[in-house]
């Protein structure tokens, strides 16, 4: 691997300790990455007219802390938390982990004195957990997606949902811009084989407004099996989809416009009633989590480019010279920036770990991909548009930046994605699998 200095590593693999199996076909220019993960397929990943924007899998051994915060949205520094005087139980680090390709999140009757919103502090006799991704990761419209198994024991109350990030509010008279989203709810046992959805929005006090969306309830054939549970989100307009066919609908007040986080948790012995401790602990599984954005609705790049001096020439007043930092360039894997002052700005983005993706949503002609090559460089696909574009070696012999990649060629001016992937191969002769994204040349 070329660059100054040591080898560095990296994070852990996006997929790892799995059986994978890489079919590549190229028939009539068909193009097929599948990777076998417990009946889920990398295609899954694949959804027509979105980008990937936030994604974990679960398949590690540990909660992803780059991702997740794994103690209550009201209290910090995985501290146990009490939400209302009213809850007999408290969130607590310890009951969520990460194993067998799924988070856990589990019940149990454990008594514990923790901390109360408000000040104070209180014993309760059960034991929950939470996660979210306050301060790590929040978007504005697009698709939220989970496939979850909800637990058996009755008085569980697990949920998928949305709030307001850090500094939005909810929509009130004092112009918040967010509001509770109930992706999903179910009380165990009583429910039966339907789940719940609702928005809430005003404050939680006796202002607060909202319901359930829609009929409220989503069917399924069996609560305490895996299912897909999801939100579209456009503007003014909330669906909600159950193992992909849509339930429900709401278009009236209260849909929100800013950006919203989220949050997997599972209260117990909650509005009234009661556990049976005999069938605790007891947890909600969840396989994935992944949320896309729509590729209209997402950044696109059409400014913030700019000419450099001693770069390959060709450019001209309508190309825009884009640097791998750019924010509209979307990673996802295990990629991690690097400072080299032979590359264009003095940083790069590598990667070597299989499926490790990168999407460039622009709006021009033409998009070419500089970078850096040497003898520790693999193989990658490039994709314009969801069709494969090619299949390209970056290895070579001798080090050398400013390397023209790829070239997506001449392309009708409009709306175009770009989305690299790792293919984790190489030829004979390379000595590694990394690949090095350095510049983008976009032509207007």
């Amino acid at each position: 691997m070329w660059k100054s200095g040591t080898r560095r590593k990296l994070f852990k693999p996006m997929v790892t300790g799995l059986l994978l199996v890489i079919f590549m076909v190229a028939l009539v220019g068909a193009y097929v990455v599948v990777v076998e993960e417990n009946g889920v397929q990398a295609a899954d990943f694949a959804k027509p007219g979105y980008v990937l924007t936030f994604h974990d899998e679960f398949d590690g051994n540990s909660l992803d802390y780059n991702k997740w915060n794994d103690w209550d949205i009201n209290f910090g520094n995985r501290e146990p938390g009490i939400v209302t005087t009213s809850n007999d139980f408290a969130y607590c680090p310890e009951n969520v982990r990460v194993s067998g390709g799924c988070l856990r999140i589990t019940a149990s009757r454990n008594p514990i004195t923790a901390a109360q919103c408000g000040g104070g502090t209180r014993t309760v006799n059960y034991r929950t957990g939470e996660i979210n991704t306050k301060n790590k990761f929040q978007q504005t419209y697009g698709w939220f997606e989970a496939r979850i198994k909800l637990p058996k024991a009755r008085a569980l109350y697990p949920g998928f949902w949305l709030m307001p990030a850090e500094g939005v509010g909810m929509i009130d008279e004092n112009g918040g811009a967010g509001a509770e989203v109930d992706i999903m709810e179910y009380e165990t046992y009583w429910m039966g084989n339907q789940v719940t959805s609702s928005i809430w929005y005003g404050g939680y006090g006796s202002n607060l407004q909202g319901g359930g969306i829609g009929s409220t309830y989503s069917p399924i054939s069996d609560a305490n099996d895996w299912h897909v549970y999801a939100l579209n989100w456009e503007p003014g307009k909330l669906e909600i989809y159950v193992d992909g066919v849509k339930t429900q609908e709401h278009t009236g007040e209260g849909v929100p416009y800013g950006d919203e986080i989220i949050i997997l948790s599972m209260a117990v012995a909650s509005w009234g009633k009661p556990c049976l401790d005999s069938e605790l602990p007891d947890a909600m599984l969840v396989d994935y989590v992944r949320v896309y954005q729509k590729a209209s609705h997402a950044a696109r790049l059409q400014s913030g480019g700019q000419r450099q001096q001693g770069t390959p020439s060709g450019q001209d007043a309508t190309t825009m010279v884009v640097n791998d930092s750019h924010p509209c360039i979307i990673y996802a894997g295990s990629w991690m920036p690097y400072n080299n002052p032979l590359t264009y700005r003095g940083d790069f983005h590598y990667s070597k770990t299989l499926l490790d993706t990168y999407i460039i949503p622009f709006v021009g002609k033409r998009l070419r991909a500089y970078g850096l090559k040497d003898r520790w460089c693999g193989m990658v696909a490039v994709f314009v548009d969801n069709k494969l574009l090619k299949t390209v070696d970056c290895y070579s012999p001798k080090p050398a930046a400013y390397q023209l990649l790829y070239d997506t060629g001449n392309l009708p001016y409009g709306e175009h994605t770009v989305m690299l992937v790792n293919l984790r191969q190489k030829n004979p002769e390379a000595l590694g699998y990394y690949h090095y994204a350095d510049e983008f040349r976009i032509y207007r």
